[in-house]
């Protein structure tokens, strides 16, 4: 993400639906907004998703939640699928104002919980739906 590279901020939110509009008018179906938009913060986790999940988990693992989405975006998706209870911690990058794979984004985040980072298979719109990789950072 090029913002990651120059220090500049805007709600990861804006960035999906300015993109999507882009793509959208290229192909002639502006009227599919909105129904795009709301698409892209539904995403699926993938079939293997959870069972990653479980073998962190279950290696003695706490688990968080650094997604380039807002928090709330990312709680919401968690809690539709029924993984919310999986991680301690959600954070969305607007705590920190800054983007994946922008270091003091993660190291932020780190700081304040205390504990290394772990990296995750991560896309918009959340963390919480792309598959844990359990590589440490």
């Amino acid at each position: 993400m090029a913002l990651a590279h120059v220090s500049e901020y805007r709600p990861f939110a804006d960035l999906v639906r300015s993109a999507l509009r882009r793509e959208l008018e290229l192909a002639g179906m502006p009227e599919q907004l909105d129904r795009a938009v709301d698409a892209a913060g539904r995403l699926e986790p993938f079939p293997d998703a959870a069972a990653a999940l479980d073998v962190l988990a279950g290696a003695g693992c706490r688990l968080g939640v650094l997604t380039n989405s807002e928090g709330s975006a990312a709680e919401g998706n968690l809690t539709r699928v029924g993984w919310r209870d999986r991680f301690e911690r959600v954070v969305g990058t607007e705590q920190v104002r800054a983007y994946k794979p922008r270091p003091s984004c993660i190291a932020g985040r780190s700081r304040s919980s205390r504990r290394r980072p772990m990296k995750s298979g991560s896309s918009p719109p959340t963390a919480g739906t792309r598959s844990a990789r359990g590589m440490r950072g």
